[in-house]
């Protein structure tokens, strides 16, 4: 294995493989390092692993629902600046848009417009 955040995707998760390897009397090499589970010390560097690569793991996630969140007020600005924004009963309640409806909606403008 080259990093532990491929073996496990959380802390629990990576505790159970710890103990399974525990059980079997199996070593884990990671990245070039060997750990064994039944050392005391063995067992510490793989807990500190697995935190970081769970900690990894939670900071992508947080930024991508950030840049998520970005991205939609992005579009959201971008389609009322246009005078495309249609209201939320318009589109069935949900307040969804289509690249079809938007699209429509900007033939529209230009059409009365022009």
């Amino acid at each position: 294995m080259t990093k532990l955040d491929r073996l496990a995707r959380s802390l629990p998760d990576a505790r159970e493989i710890l103990d399974d390897l525990t059980k079997r009397e199996a070593k884990l090499s990671l990245g070039g390092s060997v750990h064994d589970p039944t050392d005391p010390v063995g067992r510490l560097l793989f807990n500190v692993l697995a935190m970081v690569a769970e900690f990894e793991s939670d900071l992508i996630r947080l930024r991508t629902r950030e840049g998520m969140k970005v991205a939609k007020a992005d579009m959201e600005r971008s389609l009322s600046s246009e005078g495309c924004r249609v209201g939320a009963s318009a589109l069935g309640g949900d307040g969804v848009w289509s690249a079809g409806l938007v699209a429509v909606r900007r033939a529209v403008r230009d059409a009365r417009s022009g």
